[in-house]
């Protein structure tokens, strides 16, 4: 597969395989004369990658794939939340997924990294603001990108299931609490960076993105059964799947949020996007293995959820003890067929 990056040094790189998961607004500018660093390669039509976007000033950076040529009408665009527990993992991880998306869907996709549990001191709710900031940015440069803001779909595996689930029901605009991610910058463009000449921007932090659809891939949809309970206990949601104690009896989940669930069930709630599912909750593909890390009732339990408030969904149940983007190639036909019965209409 070859690939046309433009980077603002113009490297090459070749992605093989999956890593394995550890892991409008109101504001405008003029855009202004900024040169375009570019390799063209001829050949048939393949993906342009532009790599390490920030998407709000001094902030957290995106990839953007992009069918090259450009089509000549906007196309839907994926928007990739790597996963790690919220303290690890990295964009780089859904590269040949979204280089894929282009070339067999057509689709442009944006995979993204976020601040993270052990570089931020209150990554609850930052990590959070950050998916947010990265989809209204995404919409924002729409007419950059090519793409159709009205479809805008979000994937994500892992602790970026969980992030791509809170996004589903409380949407893109408006913060847990505090400010939300992108406050500085807002208006102004993206030093240095173009595409095929046109300047990106910052958007405000009050865009409202209409995501058209979600895929959750061994997303954790309730997080006080997965927080152990106090030093040296179980968590209890694992019961008596190994898999599950061993990847959540170090705390991840505790250091994330801040407190135990006992201390702080407000925040355990609101982190928990089993609790945040209401009937304006976007169309949702779920998926999660049998006996994974992840419990299945996560899976089960939202998908009930979710029948129950009338929300659009599919669940998939994969058999075994495979996680996230371990399960890329048995889910992978049935996200995309979802995801394309919201993002194909006109």
């Amino acid at each position: 597969m070859r690939v046309v990056r433009l980077l603002a040094l113009a490297t090459l790189v070749a992605v093989v395989g999956l890593s394995a998961c550890a892991s409008s607004s109101g504001s405008t500018s003029t855009p202004i004369s900024v040169a375009t660093t570019s390799t063209t390669v001829p050949g048939p039509p393949t993906t342009m990658v532009l790599d390490d976007i920030p998407y709000y000033a001094d902030g957290t950076t995106l990839d953007a794939f992009l069918p090259d040529p450009r089509p000549a009408r906007p196309v839907p665009a994926v928007v990739l939340v790597h996963g790690g527990g919220w303290v690890g993992g990295e964009r780089g991880e859904w590269a040949p997924r979204a280089e894929r998306m282009v070339l067999e869907q057509g689709w442009a996709a944006f995979s993204i990294d976020y601040v993270l549990a052990q570089t931020t001191p209150q990554p609850w709710p930052a990590e959070f603001h950050d998916v947010q900031a990265a989809i209204r940015f995404v919409a924002a440069n729409a007419a950059a990108f090519g793409i159709d803001p009205q479809r805008i779909a979000v994937l994500g595996e892992s602790a970026g299931g969980n992030l791509t689930a809170l996004v589903s029901s409380l949407g893109t605009g408006r913060p847990i609490s505090g400010s939300p991610a992108g406050s500085a910058g807002v208006g102004q463009q993206v030093p240095g960076r173009t595409v095929r000449g046109v300047a990106l921007t910052y958007p405000a932090t009050t865009l409202e993105v209409p995501v058209v659809a979600v895929g959750l891939w061994s997303a954790p949809t309730e997080l006080a059964p997965l927080a152990p309970p106090a030093p040296g206990k179980p968590p209890p949601g694992c019961g008596t799947n190994a898999a599950c104690e061993f990847a959540w009896d170090d705390g991840d989940v505790v250091r994330y949020l801040g407190c135990r669930p006992n201390a702080c069930p407000a925040t355990y709630a609101a982190a928990s996007p089993l609790d945040q599912v209401s009937a304006s909750t976007v169309p949702s593909f779920v998926s999660n293995s049998t006996d994974e890390l992840i419990p299945v009732a996560q899976a089960t339990d939202y998908a009930a959820a979710l029948q129950a408030a009338g929300v659009p969904h599919q669940l998939r149940i994969v058999p075994g003890n495979m996680h996230a983007l371990q399960t890329a190639d048995a889910v992978w036909d049935d996200t995309i067929a979802f995801l394309a019965r919201y993002l194909d209409r006109r």
